[in-house]
C-alpha cells in the first residue's frame, strides 16, 4: 500500500479511532494474560496442595514402618525389612537403635542355630 494512502486512510480516520483500534488490542492481550496470571497461581495452590500432601504421606509411611519395627507381635523378618526402609528413609533415632538390637538378636539366633 502507498504511503500517501495510509495517510489519507489515517487523516478521514482521525487519531481517535487509531487510538480505540490500539486500546482494543492491548486491552485482549491484557485480558489474555490476566487468564494465564489466574492459572498460574491456581497451578501453584495445586502444586503446594501436593508437596503438602506428599510430605503428609512420607511422615504415615514412616509411622507405619516404626510401627512395624517395635511391634513384637510381627515376625522378626517383617520387622528388619521395614527396618531397612525405615533407615534408607532417614529414619533415626530410638527406633533405629530397637533396629540395631533386632539384628543383633537375629544374628545371636542364627548362631546359636548354627
Amino acid at each position: 500500500m502507498d504511503s500517501g494512502i495510509i495517510t489519507i486512510i489515517v487523516a478521514i480516520l482521525g487519531s481517535s479511532a487509531l487510538t480505540t483500534v490500539v486500546q482494543a488490542i492491548v486491552s485482549a492481550v491484557q485480558k489474555k494474560k490476566g487468564k494465564g496470571d489466574a492459572q498460574s497461581a491456581h497451578l501453584k495452590a495445586i502444586d503446594e496442595k501436593i508437596d503438602k500432601i506428599t510430605r503428609l504421606q512420607d511422615e504415615q509411611y514412616l509411622s507405619i514402618l516404626r510401627l512395624t519395627i517395635m511391634s513384637d507381635e510381627m515376625p522378626m523378618s517383617e520387622r528388619l525389612i521395614a527396618g531397612k526402609k525405615y533407615v534408607n528413609r532417614g529414619g533415626n533415632g530410638d527406633v533405629k537403635k530397637a533396629l540395631h538390637k533386632l539384628e543383633e538378636q537375629c544374628e545371636a539366633g542364627r548362631h546359636e542355630a548354627g
